[in-house]
């Protein structure tokens, strides 16, 4: 994605969480690409996600134990996938 755009990025720090990132960027220490599923939503207004449409596509999964219902947090996931394009940051594959 950043060869295609002639971007040779500089990767100054990683974290594996979504908090920190935004807080790295709301601090004004550059900008972050994640995935905005965990917590997209309810951002301090003083940071903006834009969406990217990367040359990839990946699948996410839920698996379940097929003898028990769905517990109360599925069903919630289960609702937000079948009701995607609702939320905009979210697209159906």
């Amino acid at each position: 994605m950043f060869a295609a755009a002639g971007v040779e990025p500089k990767i100054v720090t990683e974290t594996a969480t979504f908090v920190a990132l935004v807080e790295l960027v709301r601090r004004g220490l550059g900008c972050a690409i994640l995935n905005p599923f965990p917590g997209g939503y309810g951002l301090d207004p003083s940071v903006e996600m834009r969406l990217l449409h990367p040359g990839f596509r990946y699948q996410t999964c839920f698996i379940t134990a097929a003898a028990k219902l769905l517990p109360a947090l599925g069903r919630t996931f289960r609702h937000v996938r079948q009701n995607l394009g609702k939320y905009p940051y979210c697209v159906s594959c």
